[in-house]
């Protein structure tokens, strides 16, 4: 080492002494250098004694093996080679110290301990992913196709797939990310649309919600049903008139059917179900949209989740048990006791009696006769079916012909468990309607089912990973509320209700009741949407009370509160955090809500949509033809417009980007407000007194007069100072935010 440092300080004074352009500070500097290493040189005779021994008898040993690299993991062999290169270098250095010597020898030790065997590798299951590879790769799919960026993301999983495939050291773990990427890669390809007219405007399940919701462009979707749903139905409509719409299930033939009508039953088996909807344009084009449904296994009722919050270990799932080695009797738990509560006006009233079951579910059968009696005592009566036991609750034995009478004679029937209180929405549903959905069947020959349920393992798992990873807590484990209707072994459920309808979900003993923001209904993917959530005591117990315009859905309650920077002096503070803990306007990612900025008829739109808690993710098709159907704001703005709160200008447009005035704002939250109080009517003589009450009452379009004057009159609209409405001005955050928020507490649909 000291005579190399020599060696190069005397080629770099030869190299400054030939060079007739060096400085006088060039010449120093090599003359110091060359100085230095002189008086640096070490004599061998200086260096202390090294013991190299043991380093070059491991290096011998190891060099002595014939390991073969192809026999260990990379990562181990690379370490070891890392190990031998280091161990050479000591072995060649004069002036190595001891304390070098020993580290080498002990990483060398180490790294040659290290070395894994891919034999020891455990064993991964790749069969998931090999099928979904070879699936993809026998499609035949045309790049030129789809768009540019759902081939790159599908060509970059299908590349990350073959590598993981080949590659002996990958954990299950990464061999079942490859498989989501790749699925999700898949579904999320994405068709361009051209001259190609073979597409479908719109395709609707009679059960279920599509995932992802529906998308012309997107050919691959999945839902999951229960296991009492044994067939379901697909309306499709076709881009173009002229098309050919087929349908399959399965390998099975090919069956007709007319551009927006409801199809025959599509069988449905236990498990995965492959459904095709073909469709041949005019000029030959075909486009396929497969469907793949799941149908629940009946070990639990419940779209294959546990019972009562451990998970199945056998059902349906179509494995085979290991043999037991011995004999040995497993217990039985014992059968839920027969103590339902069933009460008239909270009377006992016996009406219904529970089924024996073994694992934990209590199974209601309604005697009609005994209810029949009990309803012929009088109207607005308030029948109960209470079930003190934990775990799932599922009511038999009602027709549709009974919550027709109940509706008829002004009763209403809760049924109830620990996990929630369900009030059946008889008043709110369309009865004739769900007859149609079943061939308009008698009412008195439908049955109906009503279910309460922990949500199953999968949904809760999703559930719990979303949550972690958008910043929220989920305080309640999800709940399954569903009611279905059943003929002849078909199941439906009711489409939207007419009206707001309550559901209570229990929450943990001993929470805090402040520290709740809102109920949300959980999408199958795990992603969640607020409903309109009041905290209130029933008995010695917490509820949210979720109102919503749904029959059915998986139900929960999150804490997610929020404290903007720029909004802790600001007016609108206290709106402004709440409505965005409820999930139903996003601040500009950085902890600040920007509430003087102006918002836009698109904004308002989805503010006003997941305010109301009518965001789902199927929404309806776009009728503006300025609505980009990938904008962001496609599915609010198709929302607003279903339940009447949006609509366009004469030329048919919305203008989205367009910053919306005070009135178009007042008039989207009166129709709003409409919806949730559908008697609520102004007359013209309180109209123009209501308006008088502001200077410029005179500047309200006409068209926004009334809509105006109704939400002076329900205490919505605060004017902009204490004599001013200033309709034609631009709305901020901050007043939408208030706006909304007075609208849900004026009409008791979240906390005042």
């Amino acid at each position: 080492m000291s005579w190399t440092a020599l060696d190069d300080a005397m080629n770099e004074a030869e190299r400054v002494l030939n060079d007739p352009t060096a400085t006088q500070a060039q010449v120093d500097k090599a003359l110091l250098d060359l100085t230095n290493a002189r008086t640096g040189l070490i004599p061998t005779t200086s260096v202390p004694d090294v013991d190299k021994s043991a380093l070059q008898a491991k290096v011998t040993e190891i060099t002595g093996e014939s390991l073969e690299e192809s026999a260990y993991t990379p990562a181990s062999w690379t370490a070891l080679d890392n190990a031998m290169n280091e161990a050479e270098r000591v072995l060649n250095d004069l002036t190595a110290t001891q304390a070098q010597v020993d580290k080498a020898l002990q990483e060398l030790t180490d790294a040659r301990t290290g070395l894994i065997p891919t034999t020891s590798v455990p064993d991964v299951d790749k069969s998931a992913l090999q099928a979904k590879v070879t699936e993809i790769t026998g499609e035949s799919l045309e790049e030129s196709e789809y768009t540019p960026a759902s081939w790159g993301a599908l060509n970059d999983a299908m590349n990350e797939a073959e590598r993981v495939l080949a590659d002996p050291t990958v954990t299950q773990a990464q061999v079942d990310k490859a498989l989501q990427d790749l699925t999700d890669a898949r579904t999320g390809l994405t068709k361009v649309i051209g001259t190609d007219t073979s597409t479908l405007q719109t395709l609707v399940p009679s059960v279920g919600s599509l995932s992802p919701a529906f998308d012309p462009a997107k050919d691959t979707y999945t839902i999951s049903v229960p296991n009492s749903v044994y067939q379901f139905q697909l309306t499709p409509t076709a881009l173009d008139p002229l098309a050919k719409i087929e349908i399959a299930v399965g390998d099975g033939e090919w069956n007709e059917i007319s551009s927006g009508a409801v199809s025959e039953n599509l069988p449905l088996q236990v498990g995965g179900n492959k459904i095709v909807v073909r469709v041949t344009d005019s000029l030959g084009h075909v486009t396929e949209y497969k469907i793949n449904v799941t149908r629940a296994s009946n070990d639990n009722g419940n779209n294959g989740g546990g019972n009562n919050g451990g998970g199945n270990t056998g059902g349906n799932s179509g494995s085979t048990p290991a043999p037991t080695p011995a004999p040995v009797p497993t217990p039985t738990p014992a059968p839920v006791k027969d103590n339902l509560e069933t009460t008239r006006d909270g009377s006992h009233q016996p009406f219904a009696t529970s089924k024996p079951s073994n694992n934990k579910e209590t199974l209601v059968q309604v005697d009609p006769a005994k209810l029949n009696v009990a309803m012929s005592q009088g109207t607005g009566q308030q029948f109960a079916i209470h079930s003190p036991n934990d775990g799932n609750m599922k009511v038999d034995g009602l027709t549709l012909e009974t919550l027709k009478q109940l509706v008829d004679q002004g009763s209403k029937l809760n049924i109830s468990n620990p996990l929630a209180i369900y009030p059946v929405p008889g008043g709110k549903m369309d009865l004739n309607g769900v007859s149609k959905q079943l061939g308009n069947a008698a009412l008195n020959d439908i049955d109906v089912h009503i279910d309460i349920a922990r949500s199953s393992d999968a949904l809760i798992d999703s559930a719990e990973t979303r949550a972690a990873s958008q910043g929220y807590e989920l305080l309640v484990t999800p709940v399954d509320l569903d009611l279905t209707f059943t003929k002849d072994g078909q199941t439906v459920r009711s489409s939207q209700l007419n009206g707001y309808a309550p559901k209570y979900i229990a929450l943990p003993e001993g929470i805090d009741p402040n520290r709740i923001t809102t109920g949300v209904i959980i999408n199958p993917d795990g992603s969640i949407f607020h409903v309109p959530t009041v905290v209130t005591k029933v008995d010695s117990r917490y509820y949210a009370l979720i109102n919503d315009l749904r029959s059915s859905g998986s139900y929960s309650v999150i804490w997610n509160p929020q404290d903007f920077e720029d909004a802790k002096s600001h007016w609108g503070k206290t709106d402004v955090n709440n409505i965005a803990a409820r999930l139903d306007l996003k601040g500009n990612g950085d902890n600040t809500f920007s509430p003087n900025r102006q918002v836009t008829r698109s904004e308002f739109a989805e503010i006003v949509v997941l305010g109301l808690g009518l965001m789902r993710q199927d929404a309806p098709q776009n009728l503006f033809p300025d609505v980009n159907e990938s904008a962001w704001f496609r599915s609010a703005v198709a929302l607003a417009n279903e339940f009447g709160i949006v609509r366009g200008y004469d030329n048919g447009n919305f203008y989205g980007n367009q910053e919306i005035t005070r009135e178009q704002g007042f008039a989207m939250v009166a129709r709003a407000y409409r919806l949730i109080e559908p008697k609520a009517a102004i007359s013209p003589e309180q109209m123009n007194s209501e308006l008088e009450r502001y200077s410029d009452a005179a500047d309200v379009s006409n068209w926004a007069k009334e809509d105006v004057a109704q939400l002076i009159a329900a205490g919505i609209i605060q004017g902009n100072g204490p004599e001013v409405l200033s309709p034609k001005t631009t709305m901020a955050r901050a007043e939408v935010t208030a706006l909304i928020a007075r609208m849900l507490k004026v009409t008791n649909l979240i906390d005042k």
